[in-house]
């Protein structure tokens, strides 16, 4: 819809939720850009849909946090060291279709930590990557790279190294006013060195699996150039 300039959300609209993963920056500006609200949820299959939602107050506000809904406990770690979600919730299913029994505390595969009534979710615990004993999270990476001017968006991953274990790649969808020099200045000024890609593809789309989520494994076998930092 934010694709037809002749489109116009309905007076009636208060909020749109976003959730299953997180929103490209330029998708969330072109949301504010066209009066669209809109409002983070975080959630499962399990938990029938969304366990924390952005205050209705902040809708539009990308920086708003996720609030807790009522009924639902999660536990996870600290803003210094995130640890894995655990979720307590009325509406957490009792068995999956093949019959397996979930827990009544389900144990997530997300990271993430809780302040106050907020949740935070970092990213999925088996996409960190290690680097020289560094443990980098994708999605803040991802974050970073989608900012940058000319970039619709950005899928980081890891690439195997003999060195160093791992080393942050990054897949791009970019339009022509993409600049890698303007661009590696930028992430050298915002991402730590162990952060920062060190191979880079620039693809005029990313790959995404049946359900709308980037697909690392297959953005990860996308050709690469190695980028170098000054």
């Amino acid at each position: 819809l934010l694709d037809d300039p002749a489109w116009q959300p309905p007076p009636a609209l208060r909020a749109v939720l976003l959730g299953g993963a997180a929103a490209p920056p330029r998708l969330l500006a072109t949301a504010t850009d066209r009066g669209v609200p809109f409002l983070a949820t975080y959630g499962m299959t399990e938990t029938f849909g969304q366990i924390a939602t952005a205050d209705l107050a902040r809708a539009g506000d990308p920086d708003a946090t996720l609030v807790i809904l009522p009924g639902v406990s999660i536990e996870a770690g600290t803003r210094e060291a995130p640890a894995p979600i655990h979720v307590r919730a009325p509406s957490l299913a009792l068995r999956y279709l093949d019959g397996a029994p979930i827990a009544p505390c389900l144990a997530t595969a997300d990271l993430g930590y809780v302040e106050g009534a907020a949740v935070h979710v970092i990213g999925r615990a088996d996409d960190v990557i290690i680097t020289g004993g560094e443990n980098v999270h994708p999605q803040a990476v991802e974050a970073v790279l989608a900012a940058t001017p000319g970039v619709r968006a950005a899928c980081v991953f890891g690439v195997a190294d003999p060195r160093w274990g791992e080393l942050v790649g990054a897949a791009l969808a970019v339009d022509d006013s993409f600049e890698l020099t303007a661009a590696l200045a930028r992430w050298q000024n915002a991402l730590p060195p162990h952060a920062r890609p060190r191979e880079l593809a620039t693809v005029p789309t990313l790959p995404v699996s049946p359900n709308g989520k980037l697909d690392r494994r297959v953005a990860a076998q996308i050709p690469r150039t190695p980028v170098r930092f000054g």
